[in-house]
C-alpha cells in the first residue's frame, strides 16, 4: 500500500491527515485545525522514532498505521493482536514524546470478527477513529457493520478512498449518507 508517498511537503501532509477525516453528519469541527501526522510518512522509521518526528516538528497527533515496528525495546509490530502490557508500553512512550495516536489506518478486514477485533484495539489505545477501506463490493454489509462497531465501541469509523476514476468520491459520500455522527470520510489527500 503506498499510502501518503511524500506527495506533499510533509508540514502540509501532516496539516491534512487529521483535519481531512470529517463526520458527514452531525457537528463539524469548527476549533482550530488539529495537526496530525500519518505515520505512514515515516514508514521506514518505528513508531518511536515517528513519534520523535512529529514532536520535533510541533505535531502531536499521529495516525498509526499497522505493520510498523515498535522501537524502542519492543519487538514486533503495531498490530490490533497485540497484548495488553505491549499496548501500554506503546502508550507510555507515546505519552513521554508528547504525542497521542488519535486514528489508525488505513485498515480493512476480511470478517466481521477481524473488524471487531480492529475497533477493540483502537479503543484500548484511546483512539478517535479508524480509517478504514473496505471494498466498494462489500460496502452495503460492511458499512452497516462499521456503523455498529462504530457506535458500540464509541470509535469513529472514517472511510479512506484512494484515487480510483472508477469509484468518485460522491459514490462513498452517497453511501455513507444514512449514517449517523460516528461514520465519515476521511480525503485521500496524497493521492
Amino acid at each position: 500500500m503506498t499510502l501518503f508517498r511524500h506527495v506533499c511537503p510533509i508540514p502540509i501532509l501532516a496539516a491534512l491527515v487529521l483535519t481531512a477525516c470529517q463526520p458527514l453528519n452531525g457537528p463539524t469541527r469548527s476549533a482550530a485545525p488539529t495537526l496530525g501526522l500519518q505515520a505512514w510518512t515515516y514508514n521506514n522509521l518505528t513508531l518511536a522514532e515517528t513519534a520523535d518526528k512529529a514532536a520535533n516538528l510541533g505535531i502531536h497527533h499521529l495516525q498509526g498505521f499497522t505493520r510498523q515496528r515498535i522501537g524502542e525495546g519492543i519487538g514486533g509490530t503495531l498490530a490490533p493482536t497485540m497484548d495488553a502490557a505491549t499496548r501500554g508500553r506503546i502508550l507510555a512512550i507515546l505519552q513521554e514524546k508528547g504525542v497521542t495516536m488519535t486514528s489508525m489506518g488505513v485498515v480493512s478486514a476480511i470478517n466481521g470478527t477481524e473488524w471487531r477485533q480492529l475497533f477493540t484495539f483502537a479503543k484500548a489505545m484511546g483512539m478517535r477513529d479508524i480509517a478504514v477501506e473496505p471494498p466498494k463490493a462489500k460496502w452495503s454489509t460492511e458499512i452497516p457493520l462499521l456503523d455498529q462497531l462504530a457506535r458500540e465501541f464509541g470509535v469513529g469509523g472514517t472511510f479512506h478512498n484512494h484515487y480510483d476514476p472508477d469509484n468518485p468520491p460522491e459514490h462513498l459520500v452517497a453511501a455513507l449518507q444514512p449514517y449517523g455522527k460516528h461514520m465519515g470520510f476521511c480525503a485521500d489527500t496524497g493521492h
